[in-house]
C-alpha cells in the first residue's frame, strides 16, 4: 500500500513540477489599472487592527471557489463571482506584497477522496475548463507564504481561509507535498523555515 502511495505521489510531482504559480495579467491599460487600484483599496479597508500581517480573509468572502478560464486579467476580477485556488492565491500574494511584505508563491499537492476529485473533474469539464489540476485522488493547489522574520514564513491558504501547518498530516485535505517558488533572482536565501520544516526553494518536498 505504501509503495502504491509513493508511486502515485511521485507521478503527481512529475506532472505538477512543470506547473508555474498563477499570475493575474495586466493589459497595460486603464481597464486593468482601475481594477488593480480597486483591489488595493479594498485590502486597505479590510486590514484587521491595521496589521499588515493580518490574513486577507475578505478575498474569500468576496469570491467563492470555482473554475475560471485562464489567462486572467485584472479587469476581469471585479466582474467574477468565483475564482480558483490559483487566482485566490495570486490575489492574496498581491495583498501582502502591497502591504510591503515579502511573499512566495506556494504550490501544494493535497489528498482528497476519489468521490470529491471525480465530482470536481465533472464540474470543470461541464464548464469546458481544464481539469489537469486533478491526478486521481491528488490535486494541485496554490497558496501564499509570507515572510515573518529572517527566513521564516507562514502559509496562508485563501481557498480554505486558514493558515496552514505542516504538522497537520492525515484527515481531509491533507497536504502531502509542497514547493515554495521564487521566480526572480532577488531572494538571497536558499531555504525557508515553515514552523519546524526546512524547505529548499523551488524544490518539491514531501511533508506527509
Amino acid at each position: 500500500m505504501t509503495l502504491d502511495v509513493d508511486r502515485e505521489l511521485n507521478s503527481a510531482i512529475e506532472k505538477f513540477c512543470r506547473y508555474r504559480p498563477s499570475h493575474i495579467l495586466h493589459h497595460g491599460k486603464e481597464c486593468c489599472t482601475v481594477a488593480y487600484e480597486w483591489f488595493r483599496a479594498l485590502d486597505n479597508s479590510f486590514l484587521v487592527n491595521g496589521s499588515i500581517y493580518s490574513a486577507p480573509s475578505w478575498i474569500r468572502s468576496r469570491w467563492k471557489w470555482g473554475g475560471v478560464d485562464w489567462p486572467l486579467f485584472w479587469c476581469q476580477i471585479p466582474q467574477l463571482d468565483a475564482l480558483d485556488c490559483g487566482a485566490l492565491a495570486a490575489l492574496s500574494c498581491e495583498a501582502f506584497r502591497h502591504r510591503g511584505l515579502s511573499v512566495f508563491s506556494v504550490q501544494l499537492i493535497q489528498r482528497f477522496s476519489l468521490q470529491d476529485t471525480q465530482h470536481w473533474e465533472k464540474k470543470w469539464l461541464e464548464k469546458g475548463l481544464s481539469s489537469n489540476w486533478i491526478f486521481g485522488s491528488l490535486v494541485y493547489h496554490e497558496a501564499c507564504a509570507v515572510l515573518i522574520g529572517a527566513n521564516r514564513v507562514r502559509v496562508w491558504d485563501p481557498t480554505d481561509n486558514t493558515w496552514l501547518h505542516p504538522s497537520q498530516c492525515g484527515g481531509y485535505a491533507t497536504t502531502i507535498a509542497v514547493r515554495f517558488v521564487v521566480e526572480d533572482n532577488l531572494t538571497k536565501v536558499n531555504t525557508l523555515k515553515w514552523e519546524d520544516l526546512t524547505i529548499q526553494l523551488n524544490t518539491w518536498r514531501r511533508i506527509c
